[in-house]
Formats: structure tokens, sequence, C-alpha cells
């Protein structure tokens, strides 16, 4: 398989040293029974690179939402912190260094690694059609996620329903929260597993058969959790993931063409 590394040394180093940080929580969440797995890019280096992405800056876990409030609440490190982002809606935990930062370009940017939230869902028609129109609030339906057709049906639909006075979008998170409120008072008894509404992801939904039971990968030549089915969980993600994409857009997704630095805080 031909890979385009990202010629930055400096790159490298700040992989090692969020491989530091996720070292530290996944042994926190063993040690604590929380189960968490690699996700989204992560997942994927580990399956296709043995490790990170050539070109990545970033390192996404998930835990479930039933324990993201321990996970923050006990978590204690000397160089690593749990802190919340709240961010235009988006809700999810960045775990970041104590000691250290990134320089890019002129910026300064936290060391840091992400942690999102999944919960369980129903086997429901509703649910996805009224988490569909809650992404679409913020135009993050993509073709991962649908057919290009209900994509489109999707898009035409909020289009003209914006300009009615029938559709209010804060109705629609009330009914979503409805639901998701409904499915935590059987939560483990539903038979799906998608992201929290509030992580800003788009739709993906999982059968709990596809993540559970957790098996070991290894990423960087140490084992971390992955899903049960992880090729079917990426490919409701990329698709074909084993295809590498062009060269032009073998960059970092943050950092894209930025000179880099580790600095001390």
């Amino acid at each position: 398989m031909e890979e385009q590394m990202y010629n930055n040394s400096e790159l490298r180093k700040i992989q090692q040293k969020k491989l530091e940080i996720l070292i530290d929580i996944a042994n926190f969440c063993d040690e604590n029974k929380i189960k968490y797995w690699l996700d989204s890019g992560t997942l994927l280096g580990a399956v296709r690179h043995g490790g990170f992405i050539p070109w990545d800056d970033d390192i996404d876990i998930i835990i479930m939402q039933e324990d993201a409030k321990f996970l923050k609440e006990n978590y204690k490190s000397e160089n690593f912190e749990i802190v919340n982002t709240n961010e235009e809606g988006i809700n999810f935990y960045k775990v970041i260094s104590k000691k250290e930062q990134v320089q890019v370009g002129d910026s300064i940017a936290e060391l840091d690694i992400d942690i999102f939230f999944v919960t369980y869902y129903p086997d429901s028609l509703a649910v996805k059609f009224w988490n569909s129109f809650f992404h679409l609030k913020k135009n993050r339906i993509d073709r991962f996620s649908f057919s290009l057709f209900f994509t489109n049906i999707l898009i035409n639909l909020k289009r003209k329903l914006e300009k009615t006075k029938l559709f209010n979008y804060k109705n629609i998170e009330k009914k979503i929260s409805y639901i998701l409120d409904g499915a935590k008072k059987k939560n483990k008894d539903m038979p799906n597993i998608a992201y929290t509404p509030d992580c800003g992801f788009y739709l993906i939904i999982w059968r709990k058969d596809e993540i559970f039971p957790l098996k070991k990968m290894k990423f960087e030549g140490i084992e971390f959790n992955i899903p049960n089915n992880y090729d079917t969980y990426l490919k409701k993600m990329y698709y074909s993931y084993m295809d590498l994409p062009p060269k032009e857009k073998r960059i970092p997704d943050h950092y894209q063409d930025k000179e880099l630095k580790l600095i001390r805080k």
C-alpha cells in the first residue's frame, strides 16, 4: 500500500505526546471498568496503518455517556486534565496536557485528545428521522451517513420547511431528548448505539453486537480497545476505508500547513 508521509518531524513528536495521553486515559478506564474504544481516524489508523495515519494530528476515543460523569470527576493526573467543551452545542471531553502546548503558526493550541460519547438507541425510525434533522441544523448530513438520494431529499425538505413557521429546531431537539430519555430508562435493553446528539457528529447507528464485546488491537505497538466488528464499524464511517485519499488530501485536519512546534506551558 502506497503511503504519503506528511513531511513534518514535529507532527510525529506531537503524535507521540498525544499517545502518552491516550495511554494514561486507557489505563484509568481499564482500572475502573469503563468501556472505551478507538474511534474515527484513530481506529482507521490502527487497522490500516498499525498506528497513526501518517498525516493525522488527533486522537479520538469513545465512552458510553453513562460513564462520562464518573470519568471527569475521578480522573486525576499530574500531567493531564479533562475539560468539557460546549462549543455551539457540541459537547464532548478533551484531555489536555498540563505541561505542553502546540504552537501552530502564530497561534497556540492545546495538546489534547478527544473523548466522544455514545448512548443507546431503540430500533425506531423516529430516532433516525429526528436525529437526521438535528444534524441538518448545522448542515452535517454527509455522503458517509446516507445515500446521496436520501441526503438530497433531506436537504431540500429542510430548505422548504425553514420557510414556514411550522419548523422549529428547538422542538426537534426536545423531541430527540425525549426519545433519548426514554431510551436511557431501558438503556442496555436498547439494540443500537450512536453518538449523543450534542456531540455534533453525523447520524451513524451501530448495532450493539458490532461494538461489543470489545477486542484488542495494537496502535503504535500498544494494545487498545476497538469495536468487535471494526470492519462494519469503519465501513459505516468511511465506506472503502482501506483506500488512501488523494495525495493532496494527506494533510493534518487541524494544523493544516502551519509550522508546528511543541512548547512548554
